[in-house]
C-alpha cells in the first residue's frame, strides 16, 4: 500500500471555504496524513475546526498547547495509518536519525537533510501581486534522512498549484522499491552445436555438491546455469536473436 502525505501553509483556518478546501484536498489526493501550517486557530475554536472539516472517523493533534495560536495541525485516517506523537514544538520537530523520516514544508534553515525528487512547481509561494510588484519564491521543500531515503526510494514531492493560499500545497508519496525479479533462465538449443559444449556442461554436472539429493541436484543446476550464462556471453554474437528465430529457445524457471 501506499502512504501518501500532504503539507500546506493554508495561512488562517477559521473561515468555512478554507476547511472545503481542505476536505477537497485530502480527498482528491487520497491523503492518508496531512499537515496543516499556519492554521491559526484560537483553542476555544479547535474542536469546531476539526468537525468543520468533515473528514468523518479523523484523529487530529496540534501544537496548541504550544503556542497562542495553533501553528501547526496533523491528522491522519486511523483506518489507513497510526500515529503517535514523538516531539511537539511550536515550529520545530526534533531530529532521529536512527529511524526513516521527513519534513515539509517552508523553512528557514535546513541541516543534514537530502531533498526529495520533485514534481510540479518550482516557486512555492506567491505575494498574490500582479505586474512588477510580482514576486515569485521557493520557500516550501520537502525532505528526508538517509534512512527514509533507503527505505521509500521511488518516493517524490509534487508542489501543487497555489488555491486558497500563497504557498503551494505539497504530496509526498512513499514509494517503496520494486520487487526485484529473476529473469528466465532460457536454454538455447543453438548451443548444443557449438564447439565445446558437452565438455563444458559434463564439468558442470560433475562439480562437487553437498546436502540432501535435492540440494545437490539445485546445487548442480545452478552451477550449470551460471556456466552456460557465461558461454552465452563469451562465444556468440547476437545468439539470442537468431536462438529464437532459427532453433527455438525453452524457458527454464529460475533457480
Amino acid at each position: 500500500m501506499v502512504t501518501t502525505i500532504g503539507a500546506w501553509n493554508i495561512r488562517g483556518l477559521n473561515s468555512p471555504n478554507k476547511k472545503k478546501m481542505i476536505q477537497q484536498w485530502v480527498n482528491k489526493n487520497n491523503l492518508n496524513i496531512f499537515g496543516i501550517l499556519e492554521p491559526r486557530i484560537l483553542p476555544a475554536n479547535m474542536a469546531a475546526t476539526e468537525e468543520g472539516l468533515g473528514l468523518h472517523n479523523w484523529h487530529f493533534i496540534s501544537n496548541i498547547h504550544h503556542s497562542r495560536l495553533c501553528r501547526i495541525m496533523v491528522g491522519w485516517n486511523p483506518a489507513k495509518v497510526m500515529v503517535s506523537t514523538v516531539h511537539m514544538d511550536n515550529q520545530w520537530s526534533a531530529n532521529n536519525t536512527s529511524i526513516p523520516w521527513t519534513m515539509m514544508g517552508d523553512f528557514n534553515a535546513i541541516m543534514d537533510l537530502i531533498q526529495l525528487p520533485v514534481q510540479g512547481l518550482h516557486f512555492t509561494w506567491h505575494n498574490n501581486q500582479i505586474g512588477d510588484a510580482t514576486i515569485l519564491r521557493k520557500l516550501d521543500w520537502a525532505f528526508g534522512n538517509q534512512n527514509f531515503i533507503m527505505k521509500w526510494p521511488l518516493s517524490t514531492a509534487t508542489f501543487q498549484t497555489r488555491v486558497a493560499s500563497d504557498h503551494s500545497p505539497i504530496i509526498v508519496s512513499l514509494l517503496p522499491s520494486p520487487p526485484h525479479q529473476k529473469s528466465k533462465f532460457r536454454f538455447l538449443n543453438l548451443w548444443t552445436r557449438q564447439e565445446g559444449y558437452e565438455e563444458m556442461v559434463q564439468a558442470a554436472w560433475n562439480s562437487e555438491a553437498y546436502g540432501n539429493p535435492i540440494s545437490r541436484l539445485t546445487m548442480k543446476l545452478r552451477t550449470l546455469k551460471g556456466v552456460l550464462s557465461n558461454f552465452h556471453r563469451t562465444h556468440s554474437t547476437n545468439i539470442s536473436d537468431r536462438g529464437s528465430s532459427q532453433t527455438g529457445e525453452r524457458a527454464m524457471p529460475a533457480l
